[in-house]
């Protein structure tokens, strides 16, 4: 499963952020996906408890927090 957290754009070169988790091993990672103007794009996924300083990093948390904590009422 994955979900948009950010997107960056400056003279032709694009980076997406993903919030993407991993069922198979229950695990979260910060993915970022970037498209040069000229040449290959590539692929870049750290797992989330080793994404601390990454950009979105504070983000994904947060979305992890809303979802998980939505319906939670004390």
């Amino acid at each position: 499963m994955r979900r948009e957290i950010g997107y960056w754009h400056r003279e032709g070169r694009e980076l997406f952020y993903y919030l993407e988790f991993k069922p198979e091993t229950a695990e979260f990672y910060l993915t970022c996906e970037h498209t040069p103007s000229e040449g290959e794009g590539s692929v870049r996924s750290v797992l989330l408890s080793e994404a601390r300083g990454e950009r979105y990093y504070e983000d994904a948390l947060l979305i992890i927090k809303e979802e998980l904590f939505k319906h939670y009422t004390v």
